[in-house]
C-alpha cells in the first residue's frame, strides 16, 4: 500500500439469518473478492453448526479469514480481532482481491472501524471493587456508576458486573468517567476507506427465519456438536459459552431440560439476540440499507446491489 492511500473496505452487516453471508458469498463471487469474518463465535474450532460457519465447501470457493483460529477453551478478545481482522484485510488487498467484512458482531465492527480506546486501570483497584461487588450487590454498583458516570451507566446493564466493575476503576485511577474516554478516543481509522451497506428485514419474517433455522441446525446435527465439546477436557472457555445455542442443548444433554423446551429457548434467544442487533446497527452511522423481502432470493438480491457494492475498486 503507497504512504497515504487508504484500502477499501466494504462491510455487509445485519441480524443473524438475515442472508448477508449468502449475498456477501455470492457478490464475492462476481467481484473476485475474500471474506473477513466478523463474527465472535466462528473464531472457534469445532463450532461449526450452532454458529452457522461457513462450509469447507463454500470456504474452498470463497476464502474466508478469521474462522477457526482459536480453540473454544481459549479466550478471544476485541483487541485480538482488531489484530487478525488487521492482518487479513492487509493479506488479501496486496494481492489485488476485493476486501469483504461481514458479521453481525456490532463490537467488533465498531471498534474495527473506530478502534478501542486504552484507558487507564489497576488491578489492585479493580480486585478491591469486585470485592467490594460481592459484598453491596451489583445492582449497588450500578448505582454508585450513576453517580460518577451517568452516560456510561445508561449502556451498562445493572447485572453487568464486569463491565460495571470496569467503568468505576477508570473512574477511580484517572478521575475521569469511562464514557469521556470513550469519546476521546473514538473516531475513523484512517488506513481504511470504509463502506458500510446492511441488510435489513420485516421483525415477523426474520423471526420467523430464524425459527427454521434453529429447526435445521437441530437436524444437521447440534445436538451431536454440542456434546462432542461437551467432551473436551477442557471445556468452553467464558466466550465460547456465550454463543447461541449451545448453552440450552447442554441442559437438555444434563438431564436438566426437556429437548423441546430446551429446542424452543434456543429460538427465543436467537431472536431476543437478533433484536438486539437490530438496536446496535441502528446507531451506525453512514450505512446504505437494503430491505429483504423474505421470498427474495439471494441471487435477485446479488444482481440488484451489485453494482452498489462493488463499485469500489479494490
Amino acid at each position: 500500500m503507497s504512504e497515504g492511500s487508504r484500502i477499501p473496505v466494504t462491510i455487509i452487516l445485519g441480524p443473524t439469518a438475515v442472508g448477508k453471508s449468502a449475498l456477501a458469498m455470492q457478490l464475492a463471487g462476481i467481484g473476485d473478492a475474500e471474506i473477513v469474518s466478523a463474527d465472535s463465535m466462528q473464531i472457534y474450532r469445532g463450532m461449526d453448526i450452532g454458529t452457522a460457519k461457513p462450509s469447507l465447501e463454500e470456504r474452498k470457493l470463497i476464502p474466508h479469514h478469521v474462522i477457526d483460529i482459536v480453540d473454544p477453551g481459549e479466550e478471544f478478545n476485541v483487541a485480538d480481532f482488531i489484530r487478525a481482522a488487521d492482518a487479513a484485510v492487509e493479506n488479501i488487498y496486496s494481492r489485488g482481491k476485493r476486501v469483504f467484512i461481514v458479521g453481525g458482531t456490532a463490537l467488533y465492527l465498531k471498534a474495527f472501524m473506530e478502534g478501542i480506546f486504552e484507558a487507564p486501570g489497576d488491578a489492585a483497584v479493580r480486585a478491591g471493587l469486585v470485592e467490594r461487588c460481592h459484598e453491596i450487590g451489583v445492582q449497588a454498583m450500578h448505582d454508585r456508576l450513576r453517580e460518577v458516570d451517568l452516560d456510561a451507566a445508561r449502556r451498562i446493564h445493572a447485572n453487568d458486573e464486569r463491565r460495571i466493575v470496569r467503568a468505576l476503576e477508570v473512574f477511580e485511577v484517572s478521575g475521569r468517567p469511562i464514557s469521556e474516554w470513550q469519546v476521546q478516543e473514538g473516531g475513523t481509522r484512517d488506513s481504511y476507506d470504509f463502506r458500510l451497506f446492511g441488510l435489513r428485514m420485516e421483525r415477523e419474517a426474520l423471526y420467523h427465519r430464524i425459527n427454521i433455522r434453529v429447526t435445521q441446525m437441530i437436524q444437521d446435527g447440534l445436538i451431536e456438536e454440542t456434546k462432542s465439546l461437551m467432551a473436551r477436557p477442557e471445556g468452553l472457555g467464558k466466550g465460547a459459552i456465550q454463543a447461541l445455542g449451545y448453552r440450552e442443548i447442554m441442559a437438555f444433554l444434563n438431564g436438566e431440560m426437556e429437548r423441546e423446551i430446551a429446542i424452543h429457548q434456543v429460538k427465543q434467544g436467537t431472536r431476543r439476540f437478533a433484536k438486539g442487533q437490530i438496536s446496535w446497527f441502528k446507531r451506525f452511522q453512514r450505512v446504505t440499507w437494503i430491505d429483504v423481502s423474505p421470498d427474495a432470493t439471494t441471487e435477485e438480491l446479488a444482481s440488484e446491489w451489485s453494482e452498489a457494492i462493488l463499485a469500489c475498486e479494490p
